[in-house]
């Protein structure tokens, strides 16, 4: 009798396993990078698609958060997240975005392509170390063996309140856009002052773009939306260098 109503339960719990298996190997091998398309927002108008990756000079996934100047909202537009290699980490996030405009306030990475970090960016303090016009850098290590976490708060935009300092890009209604492959790296600037925190001195990137790629990658999720995808570019800031 035991036997029989194991059996029972067990089958149904093997099958469902079974369908979620299949179900993951139809799709692009994504490990954590984010995928959040409202298809029907996008159709609509009511929102655009925007298809972004950030990565470190290590070749590591770096978590980027954007104002939206218009509500004041914080937004993830690209993530950290778990990549042994980076062949994995060549990864897109895509994200469903009101329309508007954006300007960079916050990155994070780690030295390497492994990732384990706080999830919420810090704020800027200044009783823990000067703030220099770019912002504040903190440094930590976690994990074993050690990985130095490496994040950049900006204010974002200038005194005048409309001149981005690293980046910014603006959206329009129903749109699809690819922003392009982004590599980033920051520093701080003079000698630590309290544990882990400087004033920020520097930010430096580079952006190629690769549209064939993107759209290959957002048709395994939305093949009609993949058709719709235009390249946008990303303004550079004043105090950000090329790389």
């Amino acid at each position: 009798m035991r036997l029989n109503l194991l059996a029972r339960l067990t089958i149904p719990l093997l099958f469902s396993i079974g369908l979620l298996l299949t179900g993951c190997a139809g799709k692009s091998p994504f490990t954590g990078s984010m995928t959040k398309i409202d298809a029907a927002a996008v159709n609509n108008g009511e929102k655009s698609l925007v298809v972004l990756r950030v990565s470190s000079p290590a070749g590591g996934p770096v978590e980027t958060r954007w104002l939206h100047q218009e509500s004041g909202e914080l937004y993830k537009i690209s993530s950290q997240f778990s990549a042994s290699t980076q062949e994995v980490a060549r990864e897109y996030d895509m994200v469903t975005l009101p329309p508007g405009r954006y300007v960079l306030m916050y990155a994070m990475y780690a030295g390497g392509t492994s990732s384990a970090w706080p999830t919420q960016p810090f704020d800027i303090d200044p009783a823990r170390a000067k703030v220099s016009d770019l912002g504040q850098v903190r440094t930590s290590e976690q994990g074993s063996p050690a990985t130095t976490i490496y994040q950049l708060r900006s204010p974002g935009l200038a005194r005048d309140g409309r001149t981005a300092l690293i980046a910014s890009f603006t959206l329009t209604p129903g749109k699809v856009v690819y922003l392009g492959d982004m590599t980033m790296d920051f520093g701080p600037q003079g000698p630590v002052q309290l544990p882990g925190y400087y004033p920020a001195g520097s930010v430096s990137y580079g952006i190629h773009y690769n549209l064939e790629q993107a759209r290959i990658a957002l048709g395994q999720e939305d093949a009609s939306l993949a058709s719709k995808l235009t390249r946008m570019n990303i303004s550079r800031g004043v105090l950000a260098r090329a790389r």
